[in-house]
Parts: structure tokens; C-alpha cells; sequence
């Protein structure tokens, strides 16, 4: 891909997960950005990409769900909690990877992958890109470590604010720009739809 310079343009290589040194030392030097969706890797058995090494190789690296086929709830909160809890295991290394750092892979590292290069921080000047949780529930207590709650004990239905560029999305919990009922009802239908279809259209799924 680099000989056919192919990273000489903005470029996400997804996964990355049997790469030698030489490629490491590509994706640095090029710039690349992998996207690390480490509950796809789990749920379909695929081993696990070394984000150690991305890290080590100076490589850009931001987390993400991949699809709903591989990542049923496409729930980044959940992401960020298997990203710390399987290469801390991997590693048998609990100190690895602090919240702070999952944190900002996130975030920035995302928005940054995603060529949102402004985005990802809170600073004044910068999009308004931003969540805000209702942080009463009991798994917040004793909330001795926001960070790492959010990491390791924040739920979906905790986000009550959702901000892009300043636009509310989210009202406390209700989508302000989207019908979320006949999302719903059209999902259902078209998935019926689907399974509807001759069956060697469809691809056989035991998961």
C-alpha cells in the first residue's frame, strides 16, 4: 500500500493486527491512523491487535465499535472498558494503559482518525464536541476517580447530553434531531425484510 502510495493520502487502516516492524515503522512515518476495535477482535476470534506497539511505534491510533455484525450495541463506553481490561490482561500488566490514556484514544485519537483534527478536547475556540453524564447513580460511588469510572463503570443511560459543534442531539436522554420510534420500526421491518429473501442471499450467522 505504501509503494502504491496509497498512504500519501489521509488514511484509517483498520485493525492492523499482523503487522511486523517495518510496518509499524510505515504507519508512523506515514502518518497513518488504525482504528483499534478490540471487541470485534474478541467476538469473531481474530487474536488482538498489539496496541502496545502501535504506541511504542509513535503509530496514531484511535478506538472505535467497527460494525453492528462484529459489535451488536456499538457502545463506545463498552469499548473503552474492553480496551483497558483485555490488553491489561494480555499483558499481565495492570499499571498498562491508564484511564487518562484510554481517555484521549478515544477522543482525540478519533476525532482525529475521523479528520476532525480540532475536535477531541475542550478548549476555548474549539467545537463544542461533547457528552455530559448523570454521574448519581450508585456505580459512581465512591466517586473518588471520575476518569476512571467513566472507563470502568459509566453506562450508556447515563449520557443525558450529547453536543456536536454546539448542536444539542441529546436532551436529557431524548434525541432532539432524529424520530427514534420509527428508526426503530424501520429497522425491524427491513431486517424481516432481509431474512425474507431466498437464503442463499443471506449469509448464514450461528453468532
Amino acid at each position: 500500500l505504501a509503494h502504491l502510495g496509497v498512504f500519501d493520502h489521509p488514511t484509517i487502516a483498520a485493525h492492523c493486527i499482523a503487522v511486523n516492524e517495518q510496518d509499524l515503522a510505515i504507519l508512523a512515518e506515514k502518518g497513518v491512523h488504525v482504528a483499534h476495535t478490540p471487541k470485534t477482535y474478541m467476538k469473531l476470534g481474530m487474536g488482538m491487535a498489539p496496541l502496545e506497539r502501535f504506541l511504542g511505534a509513535g503509530v496514531r491510533v484511535g478506538l472505535g465499535t467497527d460494525g453492528p455484525a462484529s459489535n451488536n450495541d456499538l457502545n463506545m463506553l463498552e469499548v473503552l472498558r474492553i480496551t483497558g481490561l483485555v490488553h491489561k490482561n494480555r499483558l499481565r500488566d495492570p499499571a498498562i494503559f491508564p484511564h487518562s490514556l484510554l481517555l484521549r484514544l478515544a477522543t482525540q485519537g478519533s476525532a482525529q482518525a475521523m479528520g476532525f483534527a480540532e475536535s477531541g478536547v475542550l478548549r476555548p475556540g474549539r467545537p463544542a464536541d461533547l457528552i455530559l453524564l448523570d454521574t448519581r447513580g450508585s456505580h459512581w460511588t465512591p466517586r473518588h476517580d471520575l476518569g476512571a469510572h467513566l472507563v470502568y463503570a459509566s453506562h450508556p443511560s447515563d449520557v443525558r447530553y450529547v453536543f456536536c459543534d454546539g448542536q444539542v442531539l441529546l436532551r436529557n436522554g431524548e434525541l432532539t434531531t432524529l424520530d427514534e420510534e420509527r428508526i426503530r420500526y424501520e429497522a425491524e421491518r427491513r431486517a424481516f425484510r432481509m431474512v425474507g429473501t431466498p437464503m442463499h442471499r443471506v449469509r448464514e450467522y450461528r453468532g
